[in-house]
């Protein structure tokens, strides 16, 4: 559909110069200067609906040629005049426009369209919370209304909690020199605190983070060394306010955990030697993951390398995600057998770099958290559901499809601010938005938002339809058009 949809406007503007070399066949120039005894008229106008900045041709009567001297408004918001000849003009859609086309010609009295143009609403990047002066300064609070908050640090994975989707979690990854926690984001209240402090602990880290069954929190908490004790992941239970932590499983150097909501069984791997396992922690308690009890999934090839785990929503194949590898590997999941398959690489693998192609021929460069979004276009299919995820030294956020194509998301944007693709800029997902080294991100299908931990911005940033602006004026009697006045 958006395939469609790109294909018919690069037709449109295209078919611009045939709009005014047909909108006025007289051959006396003279004839189209604006006459202030005739009325104004708007006729039509095409496209009848599209998103903002989208080019605009009105057709009607005594427009003039003088630029300078019409005004166009769609929906009662100004629109920027391009180009006007006698019964034709050429315009912009503002941002948030919808409603009958009004024109106005020096002193003239206004003509509106019969129609009223429809305004499709773009999905922008905006910001959450958080700020940093240009020094990147800022307060560090463990909690604040979203307005007070300033710096947010090592802001790494991030996850709606399952029970509420007003609540988003964010796991704070400050490498192996640092004890950071968890974060809680109410985005009802707009409030941030900070659920479970990292002290006095006998691990450093706290990374990705998962959901079991009943609502409980699974946290992995990496740490360097050997022996059997090493804590290696923890839960932090509902019921107590996930503010205690409860070792979940022991194993060095466990950077990434996730739960099968199928087979109630948890994965976790290793950085240290490659391995993967998998333990279900309701048959043996928690804590008890030792030899006999947890079952060797896989050992990859490589060590001292982080594997991310990400289940798809309906447990058919999780995702391995390899940031120094610049991959992601696929294994398939048997309901019947409860088994995983051999995993594969779905895309990239050939070394960093950035490319929107299919594959191994796409090129990752450090990604890292992703998440599973269902597609309507796919209705039908036996996965319904594209993956989203960051690649954090592209600066950007990517989309692979099921049948393994990788595309840009959002990021890379305002190339004509400077030729860095890294940066901080709100606005359109592809012409405007920069992020700074994107780390985790999830998507609220409630309100179809995704939330993206901006990490070297020190910022919450946010993935969300345009809302409707409240008080938009009716172009013909002035009156609000907000919801208490309908």
């Amino acid at each position: 559909m958006e395939q469609k949809r790109k294909k018919w406007r690069k037709l449109f503007f295209l078919m611009l110069p045939v709009f005014f070399v047909g909108c006025s066949d007289k051959d006396d120039a003279t004839s189209d200067v604006y006459n202030p005894d005739l009325p104004v008229k708007v006729t039509s106008f095409t496209p009848e609906k599209g998103q903002a900045n989208a080019q605009m041709v009105v057709f009607g009567s005594n427009f003039g040629n003088d630029t300078t001297n019409v005004k166009v408004k769609i929906g009662g918001k100004a629109s920027k005049v391009i180009s006007v000849k006698g019964d034709c003009l050429y315009c912009l859609v503002p941002s948030k426009s919808e409603g009958k086309i009004e024109v106005k010609v020096g002193d003239s009295e206004p003509a509106f369209s019969e129609k009223e143009f429809e305004y499709e609403y773009n999905r922008v990047v905006s910001t959450l919370c958080g700020y940093v002066d240009e020094l990147g300064y800022g307060k560090v609070l463990d909690k604040g209304s979203f307005d007070e908050i300033e710096k947010i640090e090592y802001a790494c994975w991030l996850s709606i909690d399952p029970k509420d989707h007003n609540i988003l979690y964010c796991s704070q990854d400050k490498g192996d020199v640092g004890r950071k926690g968890i974060l809680k984001f109410d985005l009802k209240n707009r409030y941030m605190s900070t659920i479970f402090k990292n002290t006095n602990q006998p691990y450093n880290r706290m990374v990705t983070i998962d959901w079991t069954n009943d609502g409980d929190m699974i946290v992995s908490t990496p740490k360097p060394g050997v022996g059997a004790d090493i804590i290696g992941g923890v839960m932090l239970k509902r019921e107590q306010g996930f503010g205690t932590s409860n070792t979940l499983i022991k194993l060095p150097d466990c950077n990434s955990i996730m739960y099968n909501k199928d087979s109630k069984k948890v994965l976790y791997t290793s950085y240290a030697d490659g391995t993967m396992y998998q333990y279900d922690y309701e048959e043996y308690g928690l804590g008890n993951n030792d030899s006999e009890n947890q079952e060797l999934l896989f050992k990859f090839s490589g060590t001292k390398t982080a594997r991310l785990l990400v289940n798809h929503p309906n447990n058919d194949y999780m995702y391995i995600i390899l940031p120094a590898t610049h991959a992601i590997m696929r294994s398939d999941y048997n309901k019947e057998t409860k088994t995983y398959s051999t995993p594969y690489i779905v895309c990239g693998g050939n070394g960093a770099g950035y490319d929107d192609l299919i594959g191994v021929n796409a090129k990752l460069n450090s990604p890292w958290q992703g998440c599973f979004v269902k597609n309507p276009d796919y209705a039908g299919r036996g996965d319904e559901y594209d993956f989203y995820f960051c690649d954090r030294n592209n600066h950007c956020i990517r989309k692979l499809t099921p049948d393994g194509v990788v595309s840009t998301f959002a990021g890379r944007g305002s190339r004509n601010v400077n030729t860095d693709m890294h940066g901080y800029i709100d606005g359109d997902l592809r012409k405007d938005a920069r992020f700074n080294y994107p780390q985790g991100i999830a998507y609220d299908e409630v309100s179809n938002v995704f939330y993206v931990s901006d990490t070297q911005n020190y910022r919450i940033r946010k993935i969300a339809f345009e809302e409707p602006d409240n008080n938009v004026q009716n172009p013909e009697n002035g009156e609000s058009q907000n919801e208490n006045n309908n």
